[in-house]
């Protein structure tokens, strides 16, 4: 299994998928699922992919979920090993998830299986969540809220995370009034007005929340 992996891995870095470019690496995705599940328990919407199981009501589900996406690289498709270990753009996040995946479906393509799966691989995750491929499938979808149980493989240290640090993008304008540098009393300088603003925001710091009983 593990030289599987290490396959799987550096195919999947081997192909570019920066955000808005996953059509080539879903199409490999889409070829490999299409060989360990019939054409009807695979699902491709724009370049996102959902593979499912025939479904026993009697057994819970578990949803694996990972992105095909990366951020902007350049010349790091290579997949190389170096001291035991492998070097690319994406190869934690999430590539090495992705193969993880792959490899499970390859070992449960014919063992009997304790329970049913959905595999869940999602375009545009690496960008603004406006943009992001998994809400899109939430939505049209019903197959993934079958899930009792879902991972998103992403790389965490191998510790259970139960979310993510959030980012806001805002714009924010200090008006001014230009002036000669020879007479600055004659204008207002924009810069000195953001001053206060950028010291508070450099102290706002870290705050801790509690979810489920857990600090986070």
């Amino acid at each position: 299994m593990e030289n599987k992996l290490i396959e799987y891995t550096k195919k999947l870095i081997e192909i570019p998928s920066v955000i808005g470019n996953e059509k080539e690496i879903a199409d490999f995705t889409q070829s490999f699922l299409e060989k360990f599940y019939d054409s009807e328990n695979v699902i491709r919407h724009n370049n996102s992919l959902i593979a499912f199981d025939d479904f026993d009501e009697s057994k819970k589900t578990i949803a694996l979920i990972g992105h095909l996406d990366t951020v902007p690289g350049e010349n790091e498709y290579t997949g190389q090993i170096r001291d035991g270990k492998l070097y690319g753009l994406g190869a934690s996040d999430m590539k090495a998830g992705l193969a993880v995946m792959m490899g499970l479906i390859e070992y449960f393509a014919h063992k009997e299986k304790v329970f049913n799966t959905i595999y869940v691989f999602y375009e545009k995750e690496e960008g603004p969540f406006v943009e992001n491929g998994l809400e899109p499938l939430l939505k049209k979808y019903d197959i993934i809220q079958k899930a009792d149980l879902a991972f998103a493989l992403e790389p965490t240290d191998n510790k259970l995370q139960v979310g993510c640090l959030g980012t806001m993008h805002a714009s924010i304008i200090f008006e001014g009034k230009r002036a000669h540098s020879a007479r600055p009393w004659q204008g207002d300088n924009a810069i000195h007005k953001s001053a206060d603003f950028l010291k508070r925001l450099s102290e706002f710091g870290i705050k801790e929340y509690i979810f489920d009983g857990q600090n986070t």
